[in-house]
């Protein structure tokens, strides 16, 4: 499974609002809905803008924040991600 799979299973096809960081390091506002494009890198994601009515990508390495009814996801980065990976991954290794 992919990170992006990893992140966004559950999310797609559902109507969210949320921010996403631009390439620039300003900040976007988002209502929409996320589209599964396998066709793009895995390090982008496909959103349908409500708002505009027009598709947009956002670049997963970059912080964002989704919310849908109760659901709530922030993703700071993928330093982060990497470092609660090697994290666990140390820990598995420990109780072996």
């Amino acid at each position: 499974m992919t990170r992006k799979e990893r992140l966004l299973s559950g999310w797609y096809g559902r109507f969210f609002s949320g921010h996403f960081t631009k390439q620039d390091g300003s900040h976007r506002f988002v209502w929409g809905v996320i589209k599964n494009d396998r066709s793009i890198p895995d390090h982008l994601v496909v959103v349908f803008d409500l708002e505009k009515n027009q598709y947009r990508r956002f670049n997963i390495d970059l912080p964002f924040t989704l919310k849908s009814g109760k659901s709530f996801m922030a993703v700071p980065s993928k330093e982060i991600d990497e470092y609660y990976d090697a994290y666990y991954a140390q820990c598995v290794n420990e109780d072996v």
